[in-house]
């Protein structure tokens, strides 16, 4: 008699802490690591802004459905929470082409642009030491983590 087969292990997601809209605008949500599909941690992306003014990728959630991107330009996303699976999905409706004279800046922009078209899942928790985290996770299996700044 065969066995039972087991089904795929999913990855151990970090414990939600009671999630609600409001959390996401208390904070700027700074980039402090990208994760490719395989799971592997990227280190190849310009980790402070312009000036090293921080994180070089910063989201901020004003309300009504909406984000923002920074990174040189500023970036708008219409926002919508999907019923299954954590799902959120996003789309672009604003972007500023000012100027930015540092080149891999410019094209850490562009590439977040494009993974923001394909976010589908998110969570909320809280790492080691007590940082509040948002982890979002992409159509090509990448994931980013980011943190609340103040």
């Amino acid at each position: 008699m065969a066995s039972p087969q087991q089904p795929p292990q999913r990855e151990a997601e970090p414990a939600r802490e009671n999630f609600y809209l409001g959390t996401l605008d208390t904070a700027e949500w700074g980039l402090v690591s990208i994760f490719g599909p395989d799971g592997t941690e990227r280190h190849d992306w310009p980790r402070t802004g312009m000036g090293n003014s921080g994180p070089s990728v910063r989201l901020s959630f004003p309300g009504a459905g909406l984000f923002g991107l920074r990174v040189c330009n500023g970036s708008t996303f219409r926002y919508r929470w999907w019923a299954e699976d954590d799902g959120i999905r996003a789309e672009p409706v604003f972007q500023t082409m000012a100027a930015c004279d540092d080149q891999p800046l410019m094209q850490m922009e562009a590439w977040a642009h494009r993974q923001l078209s394909q976010i589908r899942r998110y969570s909320l928790y809280t790492a080691a030491g007590g940082t509040l985290r948002l982890r979002l996770s992409f159509a090509d299996g990448s994931r980013w983590e980011l943190q609340g700044w103040p």
